[in-house]
Formats: C-alpha cells, sequence, structure tokens
C-alpha cells in the first residue's frame, strides 16, 4: 500500500513470507457475521466489504465456500432467531445468499449428520483464502510497483537521526549470520 502511495518500502521477513501468523490461521475470510450478535453493524459491514475486495481482487486465492448452520432441539435461540440474523447479514451485504434447510436437505448435504437429532437449519456463505499464495501475490505486486521484500533477514534495530527520524535500519541476514 505504501509503494501505490508514492512511498519508498521494504519489508524483511525474519524467516519465509507467510510463516508464522499467516500460515497458521483458519483461512478464513468472514464477513462479520459473529459481530451482528454484539450490534456491530458497521463492523459487520467493513467484513462484507473487505471480504467482497478481497473476492474481486484475489480471483483464484478467495473463493467462497458454503456453511451449515444446524438447530436442535433445545437449543438456546430458536431457529428463526437465525434466520432473521442471516437475512440482516446479507441485507448488509446487499447479496441474497443464505438459504432456510430442512433436516432432509441438511443430512443429505452432511451426511454425517444423519442419526441425529437436528431440526433443520440454514446454509450460508462466507469465504475461504490461499493465506501462503495470497502474500506472495501481494509481495510480487509491491516489488513490481518498486518496493523491496527480503526474506531470511532480521531488523536488528533502527537508526535516527538526531531529530528522531528513522534514517535507516540494521538487518541481519538470518540464513548465515
Amino acid at each position: 500500500e505504501a509503494v501505490r502511495h508514492g512511498r519508498r518500502a521494504l519489508l524483511v521477513e525474519a524467516q519465509d513470507f507467510a510463516s508464522g501468523t499467516s500460515s497458521r490461521s483458519t483461512k478464513l475470510v468472514h464477513g462479520g457475521l459473529r459481530y451482528l450478535r454484539q450490534g456491530q453493524f458497521h463492523q459487520t459491514r467493513q467484513c462484507v466489504l473487505e471480504r467482497e475486495k478481497l473476492i474481486a481482487e484475489g480471483v483464484g486465492l478467495v473463493n467462497r465456500v458454503a456453511f451449515s448452520l444446524v438447530t436442535f432441539p433445545g437449543d438456546r435461540m430458536p431457529r428463526w432467531i437465525y434466520g432473521v440474523g442471516l437475512a440482516l447479514y446479507d441485507a448488509i451485504a446487499w447479496k441474497w445468499a443464505h438459504q432456510s434447510l430442512s433436516r432432509e436437505e441438511l443430512i443429505s448435504r452432511n451426511p454425517p449428520l444423519a442419526g441425529s437429532a437436528i431440526q433443520g437449519g440454514y446454509q450460508y456463505t462466507d469465504s475461504q483464502v490461499d493465506d501462503a499464495r495470497l502474500v506472495i501475490r501481494v509481495l510480487r505486486e509491491a516489488v513490481r510497483h518498486g518496493g523491496t521484500a527480503i526474506n531470511y533477514v532480521r531488523a536488528e534495530q533502527l537508526l535516527r537521526s538526531a531529530d528522531g527520524h528513522v534514517r535507516g535500519v540494521v538487518l541481519r541476514d538470518t540464513a548465515d549470520g
């Protein structure tokens, strides 16, 4: 992003790019459905917008995936509340993407549920990302626009001028020291 705004940018990574947190994530790009329960509509909208942007820009890297939400006898929230929540979620996304499913439809789509006491439920969509490939795509784009990205290099210390501005950095090659 810095490079796109005309700034000089250097990224150093002590390990492989996309190692650490990125490689250990759930790989889900959710639209913020969980925020609806707390009434955080603005947060949900922001998540939906980011998800849709990633889907549009990350063709082949971010794909829609279906989720089933099932209800059982004795659930604390009745099935209709989930339906209202998913309808609101879809309205915030400006996409009608959920559907109500009967017990039989859910079992046919999710055979391990056979024999359970499910009453019915819903199917909705969010997205999943190939996060390592997304990181590499972003890095390549940044380098193509003039940025620099180096892995197996650790930032050891920032070098500052007398007025406190960063003027350099001490780097260490982690592959051979």
